[in-house]
C-alpha cells in the first residue's frame, strides 16, 4: 500500500466515522420522536471501483420491520372499527338507562305502572290521576329523548365519515407526492430517510381508516390497496367522494354512499373498504343505531298499542304520533314521536279525570270508579303472547347492556392487541444505551483513523527532511 492510499484510506475511515456520529446522535435526539425508525450507517470496503482503498458509506438504512409493520396497521384498524362500535353502544345504553337508573326507560315504565295501581284504589284523588299523568309524560320524553341520542350519534357518525374521506384523499395526495420526491432524492444519492418517516406515518393513518397493504415499487415508491381488494393509490391516488347528509331523521334509511373513483362501494361486511374506522361508522349509521332505534320503536307501539286496547277515542288512546292516530305501517321513529293525547293534559285544554272515565267522556263520571285505571294497568301485566311490557322493557335494557359489554370486550382485546404490537416496535426502536455504546465504538474509530494520519503525516516529514 502506498502512501497516498494509506492516507485515503483513514480519511475515508474518518468520513465514515462522522457519518455513524451523526445518525447515533439523530437516533439519540428521536428516540421518542413518533413514526421516527432507527438508522444505521451502511458500510462496505471501498474496492477498486471507487478508485481508493478503504470504507465507503453507501447510505442511510431504516431498520424497518416490514411484517411488524404490517400487522400493527391492521391490528390498530380492528381497534379503530371496535371502538367506534362499543362508543356507539355505551352510548346508547346511557340513553336507555340500567335498571337501577331513576331516570332509565324502565324505572320510567315502573313509574307508570305503580301510579295506575295507586290510582285505580283512589280513583277520586286529583294527585293520584296527575302522577299517572306526570308518569305517562315522563315515559314518553324518556322514548324522546333516547331517540334523539341515537339519531344525533347517527347524524355525527355520518359527520364524521365526510370528514374521514376527506382526510383519506388528503393523505393519498401527499403519499403520491412523497413517492415523487423520493424518487427523486434518491436519483440525486440525498438522504431519503425523513422522507420515508413522513410517507409511513401517514400511511399509518390512512391503514386506521381502512385497512390496507403496503406494496413496494421501484425507485423506493409504494402502492397501497386495501385489503378488500380496493386500489387506493398506484400510478396515481384514488378518489373517494360522500354525500353528507345535513340532517338525518328516524325514519331516514337511504343515505348518503360512497364512491371510489366514481364507482359506488358498498359498505358492510366483507366490503372493500371495510375492517377500519369509515366501514365501522357507516355500520354505526346504517345498521347499529337503525336497530337500536327499531327496538325502541317497537317498545313505544306495544305501549301505545296496549293502553289503546282499553281506552280510545276517534281510534286515538291515552299516547298519540304527534296528535295523530297511530299508523301500523308508519313504525319507524314511533318512540321519538310519542306524546300524551292532549285530552289528558290540563295544561292543553285536556281533564284529569278522563283518565279515570275514559277519552270519549264528555264530562266526570263516578268519583269513585277506578275500573279503567285498573284495566289499564292490567295491560302493561298483559303477556298478549309476548312479555308484559315491564318485561319487553327489560329485554331492551338487557339486549343493549349485553351488547355494549360484548362491543367493549372486542375493543379490549384489538386495544391490547395494537398496544402489544407497539410496544415490540418500541423494543426494536432507539435503544439509546446501544446507541452510546455505538458511539463510544464510533470514537474509538475515528480516534483510531486520526491516529493513523498523524502517523502518516509524521512519516511524510520524516521522508521530506532526509
Amino acid at each position: 500500500m502506498t502512501l497516498s492510499s494509506a492516507f485515503s484510506a483513514a480519511l475515508s475511515g474518518l468520513s465514515a466515522s462522522t457519518r455513524r456520529a451523526d445518525v447515533v446522535a439523530s437516533n439519540i435526539a428521536n428516540a421518542q420522536t413518533p413514526g421516527y425508525v432507527r438508522r444505521q450507517v451502511d458500510l462496505a470496503p471501498a474496492g477498486p471501483e471507487a478508485g481508493r482503498s478503504g470504507v465507503q458509506v453507501r447510505g442511510i438504512v431504516r431498520l424497518q420491520d416490514a411484517a411488524l409493520l404490517a400487522d400493527r396497521r391492521l391490528a390498530q384498524a380492528a381497534s379503530a372499527d371496535a371502538e367506534v362500535a362499543a362508543g356507539f353502544l355505551k352510548t346508547a345504553e346511557g340513553a336507555f338507562g340500567t335498571p337501577d337508573q331513576p331516570g332509565s326507560l324502565g324505572a320510567r315504565l315502573a313509574r307508570l305502572d305503580a301510579a295506575l295501581t295507586t290510582a285505580s284504589a283512589q280513583p277520586a284523588s286529583d294527585a293520584r290521576l296527575a302522577e299517572v299523568q306526570g308518569a305517562l309524560s315522563s315515559l314518553t320524553l324518556g322514548l324522546r329523548q333516547a331517540t334523539a341520542t341515537v339519531q344525533s350519534a347517527r347524524q355525527a357518525a355520518d359527520t364524521r365519515i365526510a370528514a374521514e374521506v376527506g382526510r383519506l384523499n388528503t393523505s393519498l395526495a401527499q403519499v403520491d407526492a412523497l413517492n415523487d420526491r423520493i424518487a427523486t432524492d434518491r436519483a440525486a444519492g440525498n438522504d431519503i430517510t425523513p422522507l420515508l418517516d413522513q410517507r409511513q406515518m401517514l400511511v399509518d393513518g390512512i391503514a386506521a381508516i381502512a385497512p390496507l397493504r403496503e406494496v413496494a415499487r421501484d425507485q423506493g415508491r409504494i402502492a397501497l390497496y386495501t385489503i378488500g381488494g380496493a386500489v387506493l393509490l398506484e400510478d396515481n391516488p384514488a378518489r373517494l367522494d360522500f354525500d353528507q347528509t345535513p340532517m338525518i331523521g328516524a325514519e331516514d334509511a337511504d343515505l348518503g354512499g360512497l364512491r371510489l373513483n366514481d364507482r359506488p362501494v358498498t359498505m358492510g361486511a366483507g366490503g372493500v373498504l371495510d375492517g377500519g374506522s369509515l366501514g365501522a361508522l357507516f355500520r354505526l349509521r346504517d345498521d347499529l343505531a337503525p336497530q337500536a332505534q327499531a327496538r325502541l320503536d317497537h317498545v313505544a307501539a306495544d305501549l301505545a298499542g296496549r293502553l289503546a286496547a282499553t281506552d280510545s277515542h276517534a281510534g286515538m288512546g291515552w299516547l298519540t304520533d304527534r296528535g295523530n292516530a297511530l299508523d301500523p305501517t308508519g313504525r319507524s321513529g314511533l318512540a321519538g314521536r310519542l306524546a300524551v293525547n292532549v285530552r289528558l293534559d290540563p295544561a292543553q285544554g285536556g281533564a284529569l279525570w278522563r283518565l279515570r272515565d275514559g277519552l270519549s267522556a264528555a264530562q266526570p263520571g263516578a268519583l269513585g270508579n277506578g275500573g279503567r285505571l285498573t284495566a289499564q294497568a292490567s295491560a302493561l301485566a298483559a303477556g298478549q303472547g309476548v312479555p308484559s311490557m315491564s318485561g319487553l322493557m327489560a329485554d331492551l335494557l338487557g339486549q343493549t347492556a349485553q351488547a355494549r359489554l360484548e362491543g367493549e370486550q372486542q375493543s379490549s382485546f384489538a386495544t391490547a392487541r395494537t398496544t402489544a404490537l407497539v410496544q415490540v416496535e418500541q423494543e426494536k426502536g432507539v435503544d439509546t444505551d446501544a446507541e452510546l455504546q455505538d458511539l463510544m465504538q464510533v470514537e474509538q474509530a475515528y480516534g483510531a483513523n486520526a491516529k493513523v494520519i498523524q502517523t502518516l503525516d509524521d512519516l511524510m516529514k520524516l521522508l521530506l527532511g532526509m
